[in-house]
Parts: structure tokens; C-alpha cells; sequence
């Protein structure tokens, strides 16, 4: 029997997604280096702070969705003189860093989102419901197309199996469901109140950004 012949992608495909990448990871470290010393502070004087402690889950869990992509990139690699990429690591690189931009984009609306969410509570204007609205509405596009236009239209156009593009399709949701279900875990911690149920934040998680 003859055995089906592997699909390679020119290398550079995979380079233009390193620099992606790459670019992402700064942004997060920055971001987390930004938050980490009122929590250090905070232990120095012998007390527990759970400040911005949801937006410190979503950042470390995207360096991590980052950091396995950029594993899942350099090992796609192939030592040949062509200089190809093998597709099926190269989706899985693909589907972390799309993961991870998730996680980023959300490190970047929810302080946003909260500091305005305290400018409406002390005065109530109509320009500042404005911005509040688009600034929601401009993230939850973004979101939903990172989310899940994008992976719609990179595993559509794989040159794989259906049934392998079934189960990419399946396993990345599935981890789409869990880093969102543990973001928005972290921020009813945070907040005071009664902590949700598991099918609460099941649905909430689909959509994210309606729980910001």
C-alpha cells in the first residue's frame, strides 16, 4: 500500500507568523510586568490582593498559548533543502496563536472597559455611554472574527482530511471554551458577589466579550 504523500508550505509562511507571534509576547510581557508589583507589594505587607487578578490570568495564559505556538512553528520545520513546513503543526501554530491574541485583545479592552465603566458611575454623560458601547462593540468584532472567523477560513482552506479538520476544529473550541470559562472564572472572583454556576459561564464564555 502506498503510503499518502505529506503536504508541505514554503517556510516563510511560518516566519511571518514567528514575527506575529513574537510581537504579541512583548506586548504581554509588558502588560504583566505593569500589574505584578501592586501584587508583590501587596504579599510584602503581609496581605492577599486579588487586584487585576483577571486580567493577570488572561495575560500569563496567553504567554503561554504564545509560547506553545512558537514551539509548534519551530517544530513544523523541516531539515530539507527545500526549506518547507510540514501542515499539520504549522495549523496547530495557527490555531494557539490565535488563541493567544484572544487573551492579548482582552488584556487590552477590560481595564479599558472597567475605567470607563467607573467614569459612567460618577457622571453619566451621553458621549461617555458612547464610547463605552463602541469601544464593546468595536472589541466583541474583533473577537468573534479572531475567534472564530479566522479559524473558519484557515481550516477551510487546509489541504487535509475533513474529518482532520474536524477534529482541529474540535479540540481548538474545546480549549476556547476553557481558557475563556477560566478568564471569566477569575473575574467573578474578583468582583464581589455570588460566584457563578458552571453552565452560567459555559454560555457566557462563547461569547466573551459580552461579559466584559
Amino acid at each position: 500500500m502506498n503510503r499518502a504523500k505529506s503536504i508541505d508550505v514554503a517556510i516563510n509562511t511560518m516566519r511571518a507568523r514567528l514575527t506575529v507571534l513574537g510581537f504579541n509576547l512583548t506586548i504581554i510581557t509588558f502588560q504583566i510586568s505593569q500589574i505584578i508589583h501592586p501584587v508583590l507589594d501587596a504579599l510584602e505587607h503581609g496581605s492577599v490582593s486579588l487586584f487585576r487578578l483577571t486580567l493577570g490570568l488572561a495575560l500569563l495564559m496567553g504567554a503561554i498559548t504564545t509560547i506553545l505556538a512558537l514551539l509548534a512553528f519551530i517544530s513544523s520545520a523541516r531539515l530539507n533543502r527545500e526549506g518547507t513546513a510540514g501542515i499539520h503543526l504549522l495549523l496547530v501554530g495557527d490555531l494557539l496563536m490565535f488563541l493567544s491574541l484572544i487573551l492579548t485583545l482582552f488584556g487590552f479592552v477590560s481595564p479599558y472597559q472597567k475605567a470607563l465603566d467607573q467614569l459612567m458611575g460618577h457622571a453619566g454623560h451621553n458621549e461617555i455611554v458612547l464610547i463605552h458601547d463602541a469601544v464593546l462593540w468595536v472589541a466583541t468584532l474583533v473577537w468573534v472574527s479572531t475567534a472564530y472567523v479566522a479559524p473558519i477560513f484557515l481550516l477551510l482552506r487546509a489541504p487535509v482530511m475533513l474529518a482532520v479538520r474536524i477534529v482541529y476544529a474540535s479540540v481548538y473550541l474545546i480549549c476556547l471554551q476553557g481558557l475563556t470559562w477560566l478568564v471569566l472564572v477569575a473575574s467573578r472572583i474578583e468582583q464581589p458577589g455570588r460566584l457563578p454556576t458552571f453552565s452560567e459561564t459555559f454560555f457566557s464564555s462563547l461569547i466573551a466579550p459580552l461579559a466584559w
